[in-house]
């Protein structure tokens, strides 16, 4: 029942009344109230930034800073070998094969360059997925930019990874890579075909 000025309307009557105010009054069984504003967010939410622009807010709280990142550190260009033809120049060349518990390296003379140049090799046959094959190289390629710098002359080095790889840590990768150097100090480099 609705009341107005002390007259008592049933439902009914009051949503067909032809008075307006009475049928704002009535809120049948099956729909709601909805108010006619808009509502505001609260001061303590945080909107995406497409929302703030849509809404024309400016959120009181700030994103956290972002933290600093490290400098991305690349091979010297004139230290990687990465074209084919590089390798297919390396493969018909006689090189000498240094085995270590998780890479084979191969060296051969560049007389052409002035510093020594080298990749990390991971095939599909070490490890079939791509994400394993990755990070060995990634491992590969920092230990070996740290330890290579020791190696003066003109080599082509190519580490190579062998299956114990998959399953070796940084610190085992960095032991096989930096005993490696060791050993290719001793050889001779004369000696190198």
């Amino acid at each position: 029942m609705c009341t107005e000025n002390g007259t008592h309307w049933s439902r009914k009557e009051a949503a067909n009344s032809p008075l307006p105010l009475l049928r704002s009054l009535v809120v049948l069984p099956n729909e709601t109230s909805v108010p006619a504003e808009e509502a505001q967010a609260r001061a303590g939410t945080r909107l995406f930034a497409k929302e703030r622009e849509f809404r024309g807010q400016a959120d009181a709280r700030t994103p956290p800073p972002q933290r600093p990142r490290a400098p991305l550190v690349l091979m010297p260009s004139a230290r990687r070998t990465m074209s084919r033809a590089d390798f297919a120049r390396l493969e018909k060349t006689k090189s000498r094969r240094i085995p270590g518990s998780l890479f084979l390296l191969s060296a051969s003379p560049l007389p052409s360059e002035n510093a020594p140049r080298w990749a990390c090799v991971v095939s599909k046959k070490i490890a079939s997925r791509a994400t394993v094959r990755n990070r060995i190289k990634r491992q590969c390629r920092e230990s070996a930019r740290t330890h290579v710098d020791d190696v003066s002359e003109p080599l082509a080095l190519v580490f190579r990874a062998k299956k114990e790889a998959v399953r070796a840590t940084f610190a085992d990768v960095d032991r096989d890579i930096r005993s490696l150097i060791e050993k290719l100090h001793r050889v001779r480099y004369n000696a190198l075909p």
